[in-house]
């Protein structure tokens, strides 16, 4: 059993995809905050007033030329009109510089008053997640910065893919939201795709939905692991004499996770 877990390890080691950590720390910088003001010597005398500096200057201060097709993108609007409003959205919800040049890259739509009519909004996706789950701000940054590309789905195809997970593998309220705060890329994928992964289980392991959506809970990546990486597992592991019930087991112990953006 042991030499056969060493060739698994290999076979894992084979999957065409990273494993990324995402357990990644972001900082906040306090944008609004001001330096403190100092009286005179007279007590009762007002402060003197200090304009506040702004937030960002030009679109180079958020988003890095080299990132080149996000730069060229964002560069066809207004700065002070059409992108800092949307900033300063996000701003609010506790996303730093960082936070803001990742959320850039991967939806620079996000960043546009003026969006596609296949993107959604901070506004309504912040409020989604405010009504539905009870989700504060720092919730959300971190649910933005782990997958920006959620903003680049309608809000009605968003609470769709949600729908799916709830009916087709039962999944409560409370793990719904598990997921969004442990892997929330997993929202938007494609309905054929998820449908179809399920289905490959399914042909290796004689389980239903009900028990797909055990594994989820689990393993929130588990349903986005790529699918000839989680097909050749499942081969792999019942060739190598593995009996059923462990191999789910160990394929949620060590699939990788799919990259989140």
């Amino acid at each position: 059993m042991i030499k056969s877990l060493s060739k698994l390890g290999g076979a894992f080691a084979n999957c065409s995809i990273k494993n990324y950590a995402i357990g990644i720390s972001y900082y906040p910088l306090n944008y609004f905050a001001e330096a403190k003001q100092t009286g005179g010597k007279d007590s009762n005398a007002k402060p003197e007033s200090k304009e506040k500096e702004p937030l960002f200057r030009a679109l180079d201060d958020i988003v890095s030329p080299s990132q080149t097709n996000s730069f060229k993108f964002l560069s066809q609007y207004d700065f002070q009109k059409q992108i800092i409003p949307e900033v300063t959205k996000l701003l609010q919800l506790g996303v730093d510089k960082d936070g803001l040049s990742r959320i850039a890259e991967y939806a620079p739509e996000a960043l546009v008053t003026e969006k596609p009519a296949d993107c959604n909004t901070v506004s309504e996706f912040s409020n989604y997640l405010k009504k539905t789950y009870g989700f504060d701000n720092a919730e959300i940054k971190e649910i933005l910065i782990k997958a920006p590309r959620l903003l680049k789905i309608t809000q009605a195809q968003l609470e769709e893919n949600v729908k799916l997970f709830q009916q087709k593998f039962q999944l409560s309220k409370e793990e719904i939201a598990a997921q969004f705060k442990a892997y929330p890329p997993v929202f938007k994928m494609p309905h054929d795709d998820v449908v179809r992964k399920a289905e490959v289980v399914k042909d290796y392991i004689p389980v239903d939905d009900k028990q797909i959506g055990r594994y989820q809970v689990k393993a929130p990546y588990f349903i986005s692991t790529p699918l000839d990486c989680l097909k050749g597992t499942l081969e792999y592991m019942l060739r190598m004499g593995f009996k059923e019930e462990q191999v789910i087991k160990i394929v949620i112990l060590f699939l990788p996770m799919a990259p989140q953006s």
